[in-house]
């Protein structure tokens, strides 16, 4: 008997320390997974580059933006000066605040915006204003506004004043409007085609975009800029949906849809917010004549185009808006407007504006010009 008992307290011995062993295994292994996942987590909340880029304070942004492009900074008594302190008389009205004309003093002609961010909001769209100052100093398109520079200190009260070319002949809203109260010049035919090619134009490059491909957001008329002589379209003050190119299809839906409203609004020469069950019947059952600007069917302005070129800018409009349903993207648009143009050209439409000029800065007249069934293959 106390050889058994003997036996059993060797052998409750024994057993502890490889029971002590095991348990501080388990023990430290629990705790390397414990550490590994709170590093996990650590590391998921931890804003990403692009995040921190933008969580800085104001004070360091015109450093950002002189790292970011070229553009001039400008302090704010230099566009007071220059806009005879925004004198009202030289201002417009425009999607992201008022645009002022001034002068430089090296006598350079140029537009003034102010866009506040100084909002509940205000950070996330100053980001999107950053976003698009370093977009348009990477990008060179004839229908894109050029930035020339900025302001951001104090006296700006929070906002962002952003300096664009100038132009004198106001935006698209402006011409569409006076010309229907009986102001102002009015857009002939070819103008408005032109000027749609010019936009989709600009649309479709700054999707093809090789390092960021872009998408815009709620283009409006009065986004769009005209020259004063040939009435070449410009975009500036817009906002925009940076680069996703997992989204990238239902974004260019939304651009197409978007610029199907705008597409009708130079038709027609009503708001951009026109009912599209308003057209799209009409359309479709040939009666034109009930929704198309009633400028272009009176005195000088009477319609130099066939009924089969009008009949067919606005298909496409009414197609751009329904654009979910037909899978339209944007590069077909502008191929298929580049196309209408150049089906009637020689017989009732001229070309008043250099296509190539247009498409020069990029490889797009070549997309354009690809059959259908290439050309979803070259989408971002």
């Amino acid at each position: 008997m106390p050889r058994d008992r003997a036996a059993v307290i060797a052998a409750r011995d024994g057993s502890a320390p490889k029971g002590r062993s095991l348990w501080q295994v388990c023990f430290f292994v629990s705790l390397f997974f414990l550490a590994a996942a709170v590093s996990f987590w650590l590391f998921l909340r931890q804003p990403s580059k692009e995040s921190r880029r933008w969580d800085l304070d104001p004070a360091c942004i015109p450093k950002i933006l002189r790292n970011a492009c070229d553009a001039r900074q400008f302090t704010y008594e230099q566009l007071e000066e220059a806009t005879k302190r925004f004198d009202s008389d030289n201002n417009k009205a425009a999607a992201d605040g008022a645009v002022h004309a001034g002068v430089l003093d090296d006598g350079s002609v140029v537009a003034v915006q102010r866009i506040g961010y100084d909002t509940p909001h205000g950070t996330t769209k100053l980001r999107l204003v950053l976003d698009r100052v370093e977009l348009l100093s990477e990008v060179s398109h004839p229908n894109i506004a050029r930035v020339v520079g900025f302001c951001l200190d104090d006296a700006a009260a929070g906002a962002l004043l952003l300096v664009h070319e100038h132009f004198a002949g106001g935006t698209l809203e402006d011409h569409l409007r006076q010309a229907v109260k009986g102001h102002g010049r009015v857009l002939s035919w070819h103008h408005r085609v032109n000027i749609a090619i010019e936009l989709a134009s600009a649309l479709t490059y700054l999707q093809a975009h090789d390092t960021a491909p872009t998408f815009l957001h709620d283009l409006r008329s009065s986004d769009v800029f005209l020259d004063d002589d040939r009435l070449t379209a410009k975009i500036a003050g817009y906002k925009l949906t940076g680069p996703a190119t997992r989204y990238a299809a239902a974004f260019d839906q939304d651009v197409v849809r978007n610029f199907g409203h705008l597409l009708i609004e130079l038709l027609t020469g009503m708001r951009q917010q026109v009912p599209f069950d308003s057209v799209a019947p009409k359309v479709r059952e040939g009666r034109l004549h009930e929704v198309i600007d009633p400028t272009l069917l009176s005195g000088k302005q009477q319609l130099p185009a066939s009924q089969d070129e009008v009949r067919k800018v606005f298909d496409l409009a009414v197609r751009c808006l329904s654009s979910a349903e037909n899978g339209l993207c944007m590069l077909a648009v502008a191929r298929e407007l580049l196309h209408i143009l150049r089906d009637n050209n020689g017989s009732s439409s001229k070309i008043e504006i250099s296509l190539e000029e247009t498409f020069s800065s990029s490889s797009l007249l070549q997309m354009i010009s690809m059959s259908p069934d290439t050309l979803h293959h070259h989408l971002p």
